[in-house]
């Protein structure tokens, strides 16, 4: 009877489908007191399972009422993660790499301290891939991943280059001018500016990232070539000057 009963108790105490969702419920819960999500993390944690570490994952896609135990929280969980590495780095590395995930910012973080540079740059480079510049569901994710490429060393400006220049023609516009400003950059190769210029010729962009890009090569006072004809868009706010962009006299900056 006593063997019988510590068996049931057993029992009782394993995770399974039923009871992992409830702790999920209770970790995504935005207005409850911080200790009550913390509980549902800490036995997600007890539990110790592949299953339960992917549903601690999920307090990384809400926001609770309180920004300060927000970050918190997240900077604890990410802390833990990092901890029980051998047993967390899969889950984490499919989150940041599945196309439908875009709150990856602190599993990026976890994964950066767990990962050699590398592999790191790899599973980076992978999660960008798998986002579409046509996607418009992953903006917030696709800025995360471009910026953390930027500030990978390892990373060659060919290889930075490649692994970005797609985003050119992403949907959303702040992704287009994100890539530019990287473009911009000393560290890059003198091709990536001339993807900017092409930029200005092109119609087919919005007037923000025409404009965007324009200031962008004034700024960096790029010489352009002599038979760049600029965007129609542009013709009334700057002009091509002995191989210089210039603004026109009257023009509005940003």
């Amino acid at each position: 009877m006593y063997a019988m009963g510590f068996f049931e108790l057993f029992q009782n105490n394993r995770p399974n489908e039923k009871r992992i969702a409830k702790q999920i419920e209770r970790l995504k819960e935005p207005y409850a007191k911080t200790e009550y999500r913390q509980s549902a993390m800490d036995q997600l944690f007890k539990w110790g399972t592949g299953e339960c570490f992917a549903a601690l994952l999920h307090r990384f896609k809400i926001v609770s009422q309180s920004l300060y135990w927000d970050e918190r929280e997240k900077l604890w969980l990410t802390d833990e993660f990092v901890k029980r590495s051998k047993l967390t780095k899969k889950v984490l590395e499919n989150f940041v790499t599945s196309k439908n995930e875009n709150e990856i910012i602190y599993p990026i973080l976890a994964l950066k301290r767990i990962c050699a540079e590398s592999e790191f740059v790899e599973i980076i480079k992978q999660a960008l891939s798998v986002r579409n510049p046509e996607d418009h569901r992953s903006t917030i994710a696709k800025l995360e991943l471009i910026s953390t490429l930027e500030a990978c060393e390892s990373l060659s400006s060919a290889e930075l280059i490649e692994s970005i220049q797609p985003y050119l023609r992403d949907l959303h516009d702040d992704v287009k001018c994100n890539v530019i400003n990287i473009f911009m950059t000393q560290k890059i190769i003198k091709d990536a500016h001339l993807l900017v210029i092409d930029i200005i010729t092109d119609d087919s962009f919005s007037e923000r990232v025409l404009r965007h890009a324009a200031f962008q090569i004034c700024k960096f006072n790029l010489r352009i070539p002599n038979n760049t004809l600029l965007a129609i868009n542009l013709m009334k706010e700057f002009r091509i000057e002995s191989g210089k962009l210039i603004q026109r006299i009257g023009s509005l900056n940003f």
